[in-house]
């Protein structure tokens, strides 16, 4: 009887302090049918004499040494070299349940999915694991993808049947949302696609201040705007998949406005979302995208940059400190210039 085999993909770079944690939550795990794949992504501290302890003590460790090219080329390093019957990604610096791919591989196979996720719970340290139980995943409609960020966002916390992956790679030029645009990549392109959830929290998110998330700017966000923009202008999406990808890319271009505020050039900006919105809506009319009230929420949105300034600070009150502290920024910046 053929036991499916799991490969794990781990890009590392500089993780001295966390690897052996990582590594020890996977060689650890109860499914032991594991390919365990660590891209050394050029690091210069003592990550590849972890890597290679460990590959002396585990077979199953396979360690690719490559000089740097950020994450989605050692991503992709690690998918040519996979040879699972699924495919599951985990990040250097978090670490995973030790039942993480009994249950969701188990969760996969009963079901017959494309991809199962799972809960996941961002930490600072690690806490006693408990034994779980059996728990039947949920079914997700493509539809509701676009306001699932578990989903939609993240590659980790995943287990996907490698077939599904066949010919999709990370976009090596991005160093932001480049999960997004994978998973937005397979969840697109894929017909009939099976996604289910599991409730269970098997994953552990580590905060880390110094990590990539802390260090984006807000020009990435445009940059995977333009991305959307290539799906929406292929013309090649059904209505249902076309709507979630309008949707996100409005989401994107609204929030890329709203942030770039007190950053870019007005002229430059206004252009810039101009085009994104017009060529939206000229989707929305065309394809008859979206509810009435949806219509309506966005129409003001996009017409009154001030309208989607107050919704999100309503919603999160902490954006008044950010602005306040980009408009000190911006000031800064304005008298060092005036002052050479």
């Amino acid at each position: 009887m053929h036991e499916d085999k799991i490969t794990v993909i781990i890009p590392v770079y500089n993780m001295e302090k966390y690897i052996e944690r990582c590594l020890l939550s996977v060689c650890n795990n109860t499914y032991k049918n594991l390919q365990i794949i660590c891209i050394n992504d050029g690091s210069t501290d003592g990550t590849i004499d972890i890597l290679n302890r460990f590959k002396q003590k585990d077979d199953r460790i396979y360690i690719i040494d490559k000089e740097n090219g950020g994450v989605s080329k050692a991503r992709n390093c690690g998918l040519k070299k996979a040879v699972g019957d699924y495919i599951a990604f985990v990040d250097s610096d978090d670490w995973i349940h030790h039942q993480y791919f009994e249950k969701l591989l188990n969760a996969a196979k009963s079901a017959n999915v494309d991809v199962i996720s799972c809960k996941y719970i961002r930490t600072d340290s690690e806490k006693k694991e408990e034994e779980l139980p059996e728990s039947a995943p949920k079914e997700i409609d493509i539809s509701d993808i676009g306001n699932m960020s578990n989903i939609r966002k993240y590659i980790w916390g995943k287990l996907y049947k490698k077939e599904i992956l066949s010919n999709i790679f990370f976009k090596e030029n991005l160093s932001f949302a480049e999960d997004t645009l994978f998973n937005m990549n397979v969840f697109l392109q894929k017909k009939n696609i099976r996604i289910f959830e599991l409730e269970q929290e098997l994953y552990y998110y580590f905060n880390r201040e110094d990590s990539v998330v802390h260090k984006i700017q807000t020009i990435h966000i445009y940059y995977v705007v333009e991305e959307y923009l290539k799906y929406i202008e292929s013309g090649e999406l059904n209505n249902k998949k076309l709507e979630i990808i309008v949707e996100q890319t409005l989401k994107s271009i609204l929030s890329y406005r709203y942030l770039s505020m007190f950053e870019e050039d007005k002229a430059v900006l206004k252009k810039r979302c101009n085009k994104v919105i017009q060529s939206c809506w000229l989707n929305i009319r065309n394809n008859h995208l979206f509810s009435t009230k949806k219509r309506f929420i966005y129409k003001v949105f996009t017409s009154i940059p001030l309208s989607y300034r107050v919704f999100r600070i309503l919603a999160d009150k902490t954006m008044l400190d950010w602005e306040k502290n980009r408009k000190q920024r911006k000031n800064k910046t304005v008298k060092s210039v005036l002052d050479k």
